[in-house]
């Protein structure tokens, strides 16, 4: 069963921040995504909104979520406000192919979800309002 995976501790990502400051690439904002979901992207800054775009369905997240999906029966944008859906760290950067390529260098998966935009501290997800 998947249930095993919820008892998983959760990923420390000092090393890998660490070999990204080092890089000298631009960090703009990091957020750690653990409970509560990709709403902690709002708490960076309130005069930005997080527009994430590159993680439109459940076919998308490991199979735990999609079970979590099942039984809970909660839409998709009250999962992604509560869960991780997978995205264990959101980094702010303009140089988003130089992170990607500092992490793969460490052996950690990553890739774009979205952008920033100027607004109102909102975190959308498909175009739909979480925050």
């Amino acid at each position: 069963t998947y249930w095993h995976d919820l008892l998983t501790p959760t990923k420390i990502y000092t090393r890998d921040v660490e070999a990204l400051q080092a890089s000298k690439i631009p960090l703009h904002g990091l957020a750690h995504i653990t409970g509560g979901g990709l709403l902690n992207l709002a708490r960076l800054n309130d005069a930005c909104d997080y527009v994430v775009d590159a993680f439109p369905t459940l076919d998308d997240v490991a199979p735990i979520f999609r079970e979590l999906a099942q039984r809970s029966e909660l839409a998709n944008a009250e999962l992604f406000k509560t869960f991780n859906m997978g995205v264990g760290m959101c980094v702010i950067t303009p140089d988003a192919e130089g992170v990607q390529g500092v992490l793969t260098g460490l052996g950690v998966q990553s890739w774009t979800i979205g952008r920033v935009r100027k607004g109102t501290g909102s975190v959308l997800l498909n175009g739909e309002r979480l925050a």
